[in-house]
Formats: C-alpha cells, sequence, structure tokens
C-alpha cells in the first residue's frame, strides 16, 4: 500500500484565505476552486481502491506530516497563464506566477522527504505556456518531483516541451479528466445550476415555441473555435441544413451584431475576445487545414452571416443548459472544448449525458477513447465515431458531418428503432455520471501514474 499526504501550507489551499478571496474575485483561481482531496472525492470509499492507497490531508503544514508518504502539495490553475514564454528559452512570470513560485519555494524549505508538486488545472487542457519555467524549477530544485496536469492537452506551439522540458527528469507530465470530476461535484454532490440547469423543464418566457419542438438533432455553440465555425459552414450550408437541427451559435462578424455587442455597457469588455475568437478560427483553419475555394467562401459567408440565437442574452449568458433545450432534439451533436491537442474531455460531453441523451461529439482527437476508458457508452456501434481519430481538424469535421448524413438517411420506423435501440447506453451514461461511479477508474489511473513517476 503506498501512502500519499495531500499536503497545504493553509486550509485547503497553499494560498491564505484573503488570498484566495482577492484572486477569486479577479479571476486568477477562476470559479469554484477546490482542495484537490474535494474535487477526487477521497474522502469516499467508494471513488478510491483502499488495498493500494491510504490517504493523509494535512492543513496548515507546521512541519509534521505521516512519516512514510509522498508528500503532494497541490496548486490548481486552473485556466490563467504561470508564465508567457516564445520560442527559444525565454519567459516571464505573470502575476500569479510569481505567487506560485514563491509557494513552491516555501513549501520547498519544508524539507519534506519524496515532496511532489502537482501543478494542475481543473477546468482547461494544459497549456504549454510555462514550459520553459518548469526546466528552471527542475534545475532548481532537484531533489522534489513536478506533475503538470490538465484535462488532455492543448498543442505545444513553440515545442519547449520536447525540446527542453522533456528532458528534465523529475517532471512528468499526467493527465486526469478534472474536468468531469468538477462538473459531477458541482452538480450532483453540490446540486448548483453552475454547469447544468436540471430543474428548468419550461422554456425561458418567449420561447414557448419550443415546447412543441422534437428535431433530430440539436447543435448548440456559445463562441466561436476553428472546429466549431468549420462546423457551422457544413451544418448550415450542406446536405438537409437546418431542418432537421434545433440550432444556435452565438458568433458573428455581422456589423450589427457587433455593433449591439460594444454599444452595451455590460458587453463592451467582451467584445475584444468574441473578435479574436472569431478571427482566430478563421486563421487556424486557414493556415492549418487545406481548404478548397468553396470551403473558404462557404465559411466566410457564415462567419458575416447573423448568429442564430435561442435563448443567450448577451455575451456574459454562459447558457447554462436545462432539459427543456435537450428535449428538441433526439442526438445532441457537441463540439468539443479544443480543435487542436489531444484527450481533452470537459463539460460539454457531460451535458446530454445528464439529460439522458446519445451524443456526437467532436474536436480533438482522443475524446472518445478517454470517455471509453472511464466507462462511458460512446455510442460507436450505432453509427461511425472513428472520423475522430483522424490526424487533421477538417477530416475529423468532415467525418463528423457524414456521420450526421448517414443518420438522415434512415427512414423514420427505423431512425425511432435506432433511438429505442440505444436506450441502455443512454440510461448507462447517466447513471455513470450522476452517481459519480467512473470517478474509481480515474482516480485509480491518475494515482497509480503518480507513484510510478515519484519511484
Amino acid at each position: 500500500m503506498t501512502k500519499i499526504n495531500i499536503v497545504y501550507l493553509h486550509n485547503g489551499f497553499q494560498f491564505e484565505d484573503e488570498v484566495i478571496r482577492k484572486h477569486n474575485e479577479i479571476g486568477w483561481l477562476g470559479r469554484e476552486p477546490l482542495p484537490l482531496e474535494v474535487l477526487c472525492q477521497l474522502q469516499d470509499t467508494r471513488n478510491i481502491d483502499e488495498s493500494k492507497y491510504e490517504f493523509n490531508v494535512i492543513h496548515n503544514l507546521t512541519g509534521s506530516v505521516p512519516e512514510d508518504a509522498i508528500n503532494i502539495f497541490p496548486i490548481d490553475f486552473q485556466s490563467f497563464p504561470i508564465s508567457y514564454e516564445s520560442a527559444g528559452e525565454k519567459f516571464v512570470l505573470s502575476d500569479f506566477g510569481k505567487l506560485i513560485d514563491e509557494k513552491i519555494s516555501e513549501c520547498v524549505n519544508f524539507n519534506l522527504p519524496n515532496t511532489v508538486f502537482l501543478i494542475y488545472t481543473s477546468t482547461e487542457p494544459y497549456f504549454f505556456d510555462a514550459n520553459m519555467y518548469f526546466v528552471k524549477l527542475s534545475s532548481q530544485y532537484p531533489q522534489v518531483k513536478f506533475i503538470l496536469s490538465g484535462s488532455g492537452e492543448t498543442e505545444d506551439y513553440f515545442g519547449n516541451y520536447n525540446k527542453h522540458l522533456i528532458h528534465s527528469k523529475n517532471v512528468s507530465k499526467i493527465h486526469k479528466l478534472w474536468y468531469l470530476d468538477r462538473v459531477h461535484y458541482i452538480t450532483s454532490i453540490l446540486s448548483k445550476n453552475t454547469h447544468v440547469n436540471l430543474h428548468q423543464t419550461e422554456p425561458p418566457e418567449g420561447l414557448d415555441d419550443y415546447k412543441d419542438i422534437k428535431n433530430k438533432f440539436l447543435l448548440t455553440m456559445r463562441n466561436c473555435r476553428s472546429h466549431r465555425l468549420l462546423i457551422s459552414f457544413y451544418i448550415e450550408y450542406m446536405g438537409n441544413k437546418l431542418e432537421d437541427v434545433t440550432y444556435s451559435r452565438n458568433y458573428s462578424m455581422s456589423p450589427s451584431f457587433i455593433e449591439k455587442i460594444y454599444k452595451d455597457p455590460s458587453t463592451k469588455e467582451e467584445f475584444p475576445y468574441h473578435v479574436y475568437l472569431m478571427t482566430t478560427a478563421m486563421h487556424d483553419l486557414l493556415k492549418k487545414e487545406k481548404l478548397t475555394e468553396k470551403e473558404i467562401t462557404g465559411i466566410t459567408k457564415v462567419l458575416y452571416s447573423r448568429p442564430h440565437i435561442i435563448d443567450l442574452q448577451d455575451l456574459n449568458d454562459r447558457g447554462v443548459p436545462g432539459p427543456w433545450l435537450y428535449e428538441t432534439g433526439h442526438i445532441a451533436l457537441i463540439p468539443g472544448g479544443e480543435p487542436y491537442g489531444i484527450d481533452y474531455v470537459d463539460e460539454k460531453q457531460m451535458f446530454p449525458m445528464y439529460f439522458k441523451k446519445p451524443f456526437i461529439t467532436v474536436g480533438c482527437k482522443g475524446l472518445y477513447e478517454q470517455l471509453a476508458r472511464l466507462d462511458f457508452k460512446t455510442f460507436g456501434k450505432y453509427w461511425d465515431i472513428t472520423f475522430n481519430e483522424q490526424d487533421t481538424l477538417k477530416a475529423r469535421v468532415q467525418g463528423f458531418f457524414n456521420t450526421i448524413s448517414e443518420i438522415r438517411k434512415l427512414p423514420e420506423n427505423e431512425f425511432i428503432k435506432l433511438m429505442e435501440n440505444l436506450k441502455n447506453d443512454v440510461n448507462h451514461n447517466y447513471k455513470n455520471i450522476t452517481t459519480g461511479k467512473f470517478r474509481r477508474v480515474s482516480n485509480d489511473d491518475f494515482f497509480k501514474e503518480v507513484v510510478n513517476a515519484c519511484s
């Protein structure tokens, strides 16, 4: 059995309560900062293999910890940059990064044996924006281990991980689907409506028409990313277009839409980010994908056409879905959180599970493999999902649309039969996500890798 101490300088965090409060206000610590043992629900013995691990949690460290254990200092940086690096070996710490650096130094000074820093993001994939900083830490503190983690990872834009950080023997990269842990805890344990509203069965005021809608598909997109922009082109201009889809996209370069954003005091500050997402999405498609002239023209038309808005009030509306929305479609079409990178699963794949809907998802590679690893059904025995194994985003989105097109070809009686046949898998996912049954496998896999990295 391996003993693991989860160690905090203060009450549940490495930061003082006042620092937590202030940084939460300005967004550095994101939404709902959670201690590691709460995020993983380690106090519930159903979520851990007690024959393999014994966990102890130490708050307000004074220097005394249970002996013969791995001492993990968790730091959840969520989606906020620790440093800004460029090609080569240059980097500059962010203000938040400077605070983290101070805390790491303070923790190291306790000279605990088997000290490990788990530097992770529970809300995003791992971003490769602090490689050179971790190279520095690795050299500065060769006696300790550093574990970097996220819900999958994005692209290593400058290549500094493979050029430099991978050679640091005391640094490991171990991912976990933290977002599933987070959303399950907030939704199913705390019963908060942060991510999904399980009780909003009726459409909001002014949307009574949606009470009687039942399309084959549901596709909603809050903001623009490369894969969502490409999906918009396929779904709006090809095949059956929008005739059998409950559809929304809250992005557009339409002058009237843009004007409304920057003239509204409540959304004016969102304007630059909104435009940045659209321009970056188009830039990435042009740079990374082999688009035809027809596709470029069509994507541009989508970008400058009016948005399709169902219930979102403005850019500040996070779009928390309710059962009423998911009842308007039989199959949920889910663009993932990231178009590039690997293995990133977030709350978007969880929505249809909570609302007992089958889904087809597309985004970075590895989505389906990660879900299947935690015993979620991915519906590959009912339709083709191999498209997400393709190396290019364009090929993945084309395959996604081809799968939709094949389902559209089914006669009505066969489609009804299909929906009936997959109910067991839908109910399985609902049970897996609402009970948190997936946690045991997720925790076991993660801490097994942590122990191996520390040996």
